[in-house]
Order: C-alpha cells, then sequence, then structure tokens
C-alpha cells in the first residue's frame, strides 16, 4: 500500500525491537527509513535526512515524545512534517497531550500493521496535497505581482496620453470626434480599478495585518478626511452616532467601511447615517439612495454584482471585498432595503 509513495521516514523510540519492527513494516513497502534511540539529536537528523513522516514513541527516558514534538514544530524548516504517535497508552488524555503537541495522528501498541501503514499513506498524501497547495497559491501571488506591476505601467501610461490629447485638442475637435478616445481613457482607468480590486481580495487571504481594539470614531475621521471632496461635490449629509470599538484589522476595516460609504454616496444617498445598534449587537450604514430589489439582496455581495436597476460605472468588487473583510473577522454582513427608491441599509455584526 506503500509501494507507489517513494519517501523516507524517521523512526524514533528507545526500545529497539519496536524501531527493528517498524522499520521491516516499512521495508516490506519498499519505504527507505532511518531510527533514533531518543529525540536528543532529531533536529540534526533532519537536517541531514529528506524526512517526509516521522513515527514517534510517546514514552521514553529524559525527552518524552510530546517535548520531541514540539520541537520539531516550533522548527520553522520541520513543522510540516506530519508526526504520528505510538503509544501503549490508549487513555484519551493522552492523545489529545499528543494533538496539542503538534502531531498529526495516533497509533497504539502493539500496531495493526494494515492500520499503521494507511495512516502513514494517508497523512504523506495530505502533506503533498498540502505542498501543492501552497505552491499554487505562491504562483498566485506571483500573478498577482505582475498583474500589479506589468499590467498596471501600460494603462497608466495609455490613460495619461489619453487625457493628454484631449487636454491638447479639445477645442479643436467636437465631442463627436473625441468620444473614441475618451472611450479609451475612462476604459483603461476602469481596468486600473478592477486590477487593485483584484489584488485587494487575492492579499485577503496571503497577506496578514496584526489585529488590534480599533477605535471606530478615529477611524471615520481618517476616512471623511480621503472622501471629503466627494462627499462636498454630492451634497451629501453624514451623520455619525457613537462607536464602539472592534478588535481587528485597522488597515482592512477602514477599506471596508469606506467602500460602504463611497457605495452609498455612488448610489444616490444624500443623507447617510452611520451607526450601532446595540439591541441587535451590529454596525449600520445607512442611506436614503436608490434602493435596493429585495431579489437582489443576496446577490449584491457576489464578485462582479452591481445594482441592474441603476446605469453606474464600476467593475463590481467592493462589497465582494467588504464580505471578505467581515468574514476574515469572524463576522456577518448582510444588506436591508424596503425596495427601489426606499434606500438601503449595509448591516455588519462582528464576533468580539
Amino acid at each position: 500500500m506503500l509501494k507507489d509513495i517513494k519517501t523516507k521516514i524517521l523512526i524514533v523510540d528507545d526500545e529497539q525491537i519496536n524501531r527493528i519492527l517498524a522499520q521491516e513494516v516499512l521495508k516490506k513497502n519498499n519505504v527507505d527509513s532511518i531510527s533514533l534511540d531518543s529525540g536528543k539529536n532529531i533536529i540534526e537528523t533532519l537536517e541531514n535526512n529528506n524526512i517526509e513522516l516521522i513515527l514517534l514513541d510517546v514514552i521514553m527516558p529524559d525527552m518524552d515524545g510530546y517535548e520531541v514534538c514540539k520541537l520539531i514544530k516550533s522548527d520553522q524548516k520541520f513543522k510540516e512534517i506530519p508526526v504520528i504517535f505510538l503509544s501503549a497508552n490508549k487513555n484519551e488524555d493522552s492523545i489529545v497531550k499528543g494533538f496539542e503537541a503538534g502531531g498529526q495522528d495516533f497509533v497504539t501498541k502493539p500496531f495493526n500493521v494494515k492500520e499503521l501503514v494507511l495512516r502513514i499513506r494517508s497523512n504523506i498524501e495530505l502533506k503533498r496535497s498540502k505542498s501543492e497547495l501552497q505552491k499554487v497559491n505562491q504562483d498566485l501571488k506571483d500573478f498577482m505581482y505582475i498583474a500589479s506591476h506589468d499590467l498596471q505601467s501600460p494603462l497608466v501610461s495609455m490613460s495619461g496620453f489619453a487625457s493628454m490629447f484631449i487636454d491638447s485638442v479639445s477645442d479643436k475637435l467636437t465631442e463627436e470626434e473625441l468620444f473614441p478616445v475618451k472611450r479609451i481613457e475612462a476604459n483603461s482607468k476602469k481596468m486600473q480599478e478592477l486590477i487593485k480590486a483584484l489584488l485587494d481580495v487575492s492579499r485577503l487571504n496571503t497577506v496578514k495585518n496584526e489585529f488590534t481594539d480599533v477605535n471606530c470614531n478615529e477611524l471615520f475621521k481618517n476616512i471623511y478626511a480621503t472622501l471629503d471632496i466627494n462627499i462636498a461635490e454630492k451634497g451629501v449629509n453624514i451623520v455619525r452616532n457613537d462607536l464602539p470599538n472592534i478588535y481587528g484589522d485597522k488597515i482592512r476595516l477602514e477599506v471596508l467601511l469606506r467602500n460602504i460609504i463611497s457605495n452609498a454616496i455612488k448610489y444616490g444617498g444624500k443623507n447617510i447615517e452611520i451607526g450601532f445598534d446595540s439591541s441587535r449587537n451590529i454596525f449600520y450604514i445607512k442611506d436614503d439612495g436608490v434602493g435596493i430589489d429585495a431579489d437582489q439582496l443576496e446577490n449584491i455581495f457576489k464578485p462582479g454584482s452591481r445594482l441592474q436597476t441603476v446605469k453606474i460605472e464600476g467593475v463590481g468588487m467592493g462589497l465582494s471585498f467588504c464580505k471578505k473583510v467581515v468574514e476574515l473577522h469572524n463576522g456577518e454582513i448582510w444588506a436591508e432595503s424596503g425596495g427601489i427608491g426606499q434606500g438601503s441599509t449595509i448591516c455588519m455584526k462582528f464576533k468580539q
């Protein structure tokens, strides 16, 4: 059952007979193995061998299996190596202690050969799948980095040259003649926004920021400062009630709340209320804009979704990003609306 898996396993047991028995089982399955009689030199052994799994005895002199496992898991280079504990002790506390130490599996001695082989196989396959997934994620990060730089640069140039051309000939050409160039300028800027939105979403799972106690009242002051021109131009009145703190990622919480307020302004909100409903334990951002049809309330948080009731330029990633940020904080986000022309409320509940 292991003959098609080319691997090398480390056996750590103070009893020679147990080491020999385990090595015989692995040898019959064409698996290479080496053994140690204690965990004293385990890091050095891992440094010098390409070990993919460890069979680890629990009760050993000087350093028991739990301590050895913690030592392995504390080393960045070897923490992903699966550890299967081998022990004659079947009580629940011992098993739990093994998992708490970082072990992946637990087999009682004397072990059933077929069971041991199956557990070895499943843990190796799981480790390899995890490694492959990490590689795919890294490739995705690399691709998004390329998108950020190699794709943004020509788009910036395209929109910049289009803008310069429009400025230089606007008094010589009619609006109809300028239209194609203006579309180039607008679409290149829209593409830049889409790339930025995709990058923001992809970084949520790959870039982790520290969680701190976030003062939401101060956070909204920062948001106002970045939106003040837009607020003034649209003649929007914003009322903010006193807000509690949130334990979370300050940078992403600010982007989340800015996106929701920007959306409220974009969709015609002239009066916006920001507050906290203590009876429901929810933060809310309420506007008197175009409102949302009942059948669209669930869809607005899906990637690429935009309100079908009004034609507004956008990339449709804003609320999708917001949903992911709230979920990153183990929270919930949803929309409430009385329908078209009735405004809407974005509600958020954070588990503190």
